[in-house]
């Protein structure tokens, strides 16, 4: 096939852009032939890279990201719109909040579209009034719901999130998940026992549970125990979050080598209330750490097998977890290990590869041509 492939972003190693190269490997080792627009590049022979680092959007880069990265994500939108309409594709793949023009384009021209849904379940911004309330070029709720109406595959990094889309109408959804590089991120040779850990990585936020977190950490009550929050805190919040840790609590800031932190500790948090499939947990798991997340984190957790599902507003039952694994060390070992043995059998990038090309195929193959 004749693919092209539509990002806003720099394809760098971490992050989205890490996911991006990913699904840009597996293409290329189908024996695709591939145009990548993008900020950034990728090098490999079947990929002609159409790279665009600095675009109108830079001119406003001091404005609230909103407004930044929907003007980037835009421009992108339509310059790849005029792209498709010049060649010749068989199929053009996007990322949400990036593809409404370019999708526009595509079904106009009869070329099968894919959209990302990376960090979202259908209800979450959507449906929240307040996003009407931005003003251009934010994206707004019929925006999204466009992309996600104008896509013939759409693709998303947890089955709780394709639940979420497959209530609300949509029937061409599949979940691709996540991975974790396991030469970077495995359970250490040793561990040690004390001090108890438990480990907060991602962006410090109250999306992100941290007000949560730090209440029940009080309410846990643990003995020789640390707490650590390993991510970059934005300034507006940052006051406010430090003044609800006690000593116990240790701020790392952003770290470039997580695992170095992951393999010093015993579990995993996230009383996030809208991921799509948080990466971090897929690393932290690798690592052997025993998880408490949301079902709304996207990590598959098996209650009582890998870790417990937790409710981010029930906080005196996060500390009674907090403390049955702190007290119950072998339970927690055994949860750790349990973790990265599912990590090993159906998280790893190889195996996402592999999930991401079966649904492209599948897709393509059940897609009456037109």
């Amino acid at each position: 096939m004749k693919i092209l492939y539509v990002y806003s972003g720099k394809a760098r190693a971490g992050g989205l852009d890490l996911v991006v190269r990913q699904e840009l490997q597996a293409l290329v080792g189908a024996g695709n032939s591939i145009d990548f627009f993008a900020r950034g590049s990728y090098k490999a022979p079947e990929i002609r890279n159409l790279t665009l680092r600095y675009t109108p959007a830079n001119l406003i880069s001091s404005l609230p990201a909103r407004y930044y990265y929907s003007a980037q994500n835009r421009f992108f939108s339509q310059l790849g719109s005029l792209l498709l309409r010049l060649g010749d594709y068989d199929l053009v793949i996007g990322w949400s909040t990036q593809a409404r023009n370019l999708f526009r384009a595509a079904n106009k021209a009869g070329v099968l579209c894919v959209l990302n849904c990376p960090n979202r379940h259908f209800n979450s911004p959507l449906r929240n009034t307040s996003q009407e309330n931005y003003l251009w070029p934010a994206y707004r709720e019929h925006d999204l719901e466009e992309e996600f109406q104008r896509a013939d595959l759409l693709l998303t990094a947890s089955e709780s999130a394709r639940k979420t889309f497959l209530i609300n109408g949509y029937e061409q959804v599949a979940s691709i998940g996540r991975g974790a590089d396991l030469s970077r991120f495995s359970i250490p040779d040793e561990r040690l026992e004390t001090p108890f850990r438990v480990i907060f990585l991602g962006r410090v936020c109250e999306r992100k549970g941290i007000f949560q977190l730090l209440e029940a950490w009080k309410k846990a009550l643990l003995s020789n125990a640390e707490l650590w929050i390993v991510g970059s805190i934005p300034k507006e919040i940052e006051n406010s979050v430090r003044h609800s840790a006690d000593s116990t609590v240790t701020f790392w800031g952003h770290q470039a080598h997580p695992e170095k932190l992951l393999t010093q500790c015993h579990v995993q948090i996230l009383p996030s209330c809208d991921e799509g499939m948080a990466k971090s947990l897929v690393e932290g798991a690798a690592c052997g750490l025993a998880t408490l997340a949301t079902r709304e984190s996207g990590f598959p957790i098996q209650d009582g097998v890998t870790g417990y599902t937790i409710n981010r507003d029930d906080t005196q039952d996060i500390a009674a977890r907090l403390h049955e694994l702190a007290t119950n060390r072998q339970l927690c070992k055994k949860m750790g290990e349990s973790g990265a043995e599912y990590v090993q059998n159906h998280l790893t990038w190889e195996k996402f590869r592999s999930r991401f090309m079966m649904e492209i195929t599948s897709h393509i193959q059940s897609t009456p041509k037109t």
